[in-house]
């Protein structure tokens, strides 16, 4: 076979590797969530801290070398179901969060 092609083959598969997969985002994204945002309610003009909450992705999907993962964020306070969805914005080739609930992420 030929050596240039091999490398070339071997390059692709090294490119290809470097990338970040659906799952790895959607991973990524929840770990982020979880660990970086504090989650509350408002009630009558008050906000107050929820600890109860569970955290799901509503949806994925890749455009431009960027991950779009919409982590969607429920509790249930007063007896009413409350939802919100969180946009987070991945780099897939770095794997870097990129942007949060519309602003740009600085690490």
């Amino acid at each position: 076979m030929n050596p240039r092609f091999l490398f070339l083959v071997f390059i692709f598969f090294l490119v290809s590797c470097g990338a970040l997969d659906q799952q790895d985002a959607e991973q990524k994204a929840l770990e982020f969530v979880k660990s970086r945002v504090v989650i509350y309610s408002k009630v009558n003009d008050s906000s107050q801290s929820v600890a109860d909450y569970s955290l799901r992705v509503n949806s994925a999907y890749k455009a431009e070398n960027k991950w779009y993962v919409s982590v969607e964020v429920s509790s249930t306070i007063n007896n009413t179901v409350k939802q919100k969805n969180l946009p987070v914005v991945i780099d897939s080739k770095t794997a870097r969060i990129v942007e949060f609930n519309g602003m740009p992420v600085i690490q």
